[in-house]
């Protein structure tokens, strides 16, 4: 209003003054030229657990630890020598000391107060920052973990989709550094992604509809190349109600993988024809071979029984038929075994007198001797 005065020229009441003094949330401690305190506030009491009364008239030092009180007295000098509201120690690590001895990192502002005696005075707030310092130290330590980490993390502004934040993985993952991948966008490195097809991707997420959004997609390398990326995609709760809600994506280098995959069902495909072919070869020498095994000994055995020299020697010529297709059966059967698996030399040997132990009554015993496995086929 237009009756009313600038606030320095008022008169504010003494106790009201105090009173303010005494609210203030930090630690506020007046120090002499010398410095001597002569003031404190409740705040002080309680950070440092000492009584106002055993602090008034006790040098400032006090308050700090026995090992840095001659370092706090150098930084006292050299304030007063060039007075201005500022912080005590900028970049230094300060500690405060308690009445029990413990110590705690702190934060000091200095000021100085204007007197009309040669008195200079200072008034000196303190604040404890172990909550902070811890808050920061595990801030540094989850950024280390993030930075680290296998997987490239990237982090996009919520607005533009610009990278905010890449760790070192995902630049890697792209050849480049981080520096230069802050300010790109997805569409830069993967350029097979069209903005509709982004956008139909986090639709659902920016909706709330779904957790987390996977899609594959080629992403490009700096030096053009290209490799399949598995993107995970996901909007954490904005951390205040008016704060930003950026966007996550956790994206995986999954060429190597897609590879193993591929090779592991051509695998399966190969041993399932290969189970074929062992059944076919099965049913080959059990009920094939063995119906024509029987087929040639039953005609073997009506030769001589009848005075037909022709007919006779017609059954013969029937029989060796039958032999040989025997032998062209067993030929098969020994192709698709063979095709099956990667025998050595030894393995076909054996299967062979496998093939013939059913003709000859018994299994014959097999002796090696020498690396014949290693002959070519």
């Amino acid at each position: 209003p237009p009756h009313s005065r600038p606030l320095a020229e008022n008169t504010v009441d003494g106790d009201l003054v105090w009173a303010l003094v005494d609210a203030a949330p930090d630690a506020l401690v007046v120090i002499d030229k010398s410095g001597i305190i002569e003031l404190v506030n409740s705040q002080t009491e309680e950070l440092f657990g000492y009584h106002r009364s055993a602090l008034l008239g006790q040098p400032v030092e006090v308050l700090v630890p026995d090992s840095v009180r001659a370092v706090h007295r150098a930084h006292r000098t050299r304030y007063r020598a060039d007075p201005s509201p500022r912080p005590m120690g900028a970049g230094a690590d300060l500690l405060g000391r308690r009445a029990d001895g413990t110590e705690f990192p702190v934060e000091i502002s200095l000021s100085p107060v204007p007197t009309i005696d040669a008195n200079q005075r200072i008034v000196a707030a303190i604040r404890d920052v172990t909550d902070r310092l811890e808050t920061e130290r595990h801030s540094r330590a989850v950024r280390h973990a993030v930075d680290t980490a296998v997987d490239g993390i990237f982090i996009t502004d919520e607005e533009t989709t610009k990278f905010t934040y890449v760790n070192h993985e995902a630049a890697a993952m792209h050849g480049y550094t981080v520096d230069e991948m802050i300010g790109m966008t997805p569409l830069q490195v993967a350029p097979q992604l069209s903005q509709e097809q982004l956008q139909d991707a986090l639709d659902p997420l920016q909706a709330g509809d779904v957790d987390r959004v996977t899609l594959r997609t080629w992403a490009l390398r700096k030096d053009g190349t290209e490799f399949l990326a598995e993107i995970h995609l996901n909007q954490p709760p904005a951390s205040a109600p008016d704060a930003d809600r950026p966007m996550v994506a956790i994206v995986q280098d999954i060429t190597e993988r897609v590879e193993a995959e591929q090779e592991i069902a051509a695998i399966l495909a190969r041993a399932e024809v290969a189970g074929d072919r062992e059944r076919v070869a099965r049913d080959l020498h059990d009920q094939v071979i063995g119906d024509l095994f029987g087929l040639g000994l039953n005609m073997q055995a009506t030769i001589g029984q009848g005075t037909d020299d022709c007919a006779n020697q017609r059954i013969q010529q029937q029989v060796a038929m039958i032999d040989d297709i025997i032998g062209t059966i067993r030929n098969t059967i020994f192709g698709l075994t063979h095709q099956r698996s990667a025998a050595t030399f030894t393995d076909i040997v054996e299967q062979l007198l496998d093939t013939l132990s059913q003709r000859l009554g018994h299994h014959p015993t097999l002796t090696v001797r020498g690396s014949i496995d290693e002959l070519p086929d």
